[in-house]
């Protein structure tokens, strides 16, 4: 036999003994490295399922705060953290987080004592059953400026807002509506619109001023339910019948200058009033 081929036999005994090698030590192991894989798993089935258990415990409790959510509406934030609990400097960073909250979720947007907010909606986000507005200083009230333009008739126009399966909340708040030019006379429109429902509007210490004759109106297919704390209006109307029926309860308001609770609606006919 030649020197290579002696070479070559020699090389494949080496390379069969490593291998052999290999197998022996994967063998000596195999069972440890199962074992600590099936322990790994099991450690980590035992935390899944006491998470399960804390969720099953509490079930009402954690869908209710993954819920409930609030923002801070501060129109002089210079840093905007659209979170639960964050602050909001526009509308707009407002409707954007709340967009993206589970559907039926429950709003807190808390406004600024004394501020002045030019409010640019257009609508409720429709995922959000219920919207609460609200400030916690009712010596200070901020004040809601919703946006007026002059419409194709020549006359001031209130951006109407719409809303549908909702609760709306304002709590210690002024409205005000500014014409856009004082020498034109107001369209006979609204703020709010209820365009499906039926829908559900309630203000606690609320006043209205300012030259728009209406802060809300039903709709063809969409009646409403208004309640009225303590609020007080020196102009607009707080609700203007268009084809629909109303609930509306009332509790320790003022109306001066002309201003009415409910406007166009037959007590009894399509209004009851608690």
């Amino acid at each position: 036999m030649s020197d290579p081929d002696i070479a070559m036999i020699q090389a494949a005994a080496e390379a069969l003994n490593t291998t052999d090698a290999r197998i022996n030590t994967f063998l000596d192991n195999v069972d440890a490295d199962v074992l600590a894989a099936i322990n790994e798993a099991q450690t980590e089935l035992g935390h899944r399922q006491s998470a399960y258990d804390i969720l099953a415990s509490n079930l009402f409790g954690v869908v209710g705060t993954a819920l409930s959510q609030s923002i801070t509406w501060n129109p002089d934030a210079t840093e905007v953290s659209l979170t639960n609990g964050g602050t909001a400097s526009t509308w707009g960073d407002v409707t954007n987080w709340a967009s993206a909250l589970p559907f039926g979720s429950e709003v807190s947007v808390e406004l600024m004592p004394g501020k002045i907010y030019d409010f640019t909606a257009s609508s409720f986000p429709s995922n959000i059953a219920k919207f609460r507005i609200w400030n916690s200083d009712n010596a200070n009230r901020p004040t809601l400026r919703p946006t007026v333009t002059i419409n194709a008739a020549n006359k001031n126009y209130v951006n109407h807002i719409h809303i549908g399966f909702h609760r709306i909340i304002f709590s210690r708040v002024n409205i005000e509506f500014v014409a856009a030019d004082d020498s034109l006379a107001w369209d006979q429109n609204e703020f709010l619109r209820c365009v499906d429902g039926p829908c559900h509007v309630l203000l606690t210490s609320v006043g209205l001023s300012g030259g728009a004759p209406n802060l809300i109106a039903d709709n063809a297919s969409t009646p409403i339910i208004l309640t009225v704390s303590q609020c007080g209006s020196s102009g607009p109307n707080f609700l203007k019948r268009k084809s629909n029926w109303a609930i509306v309860s009332d509790h320790n308001s003022v109306f001066t200058n002309g201003a009415l609770l409910v406007s166009g609606y037959t007590l009894g006919s399509n209004f009851l009033e608690n």
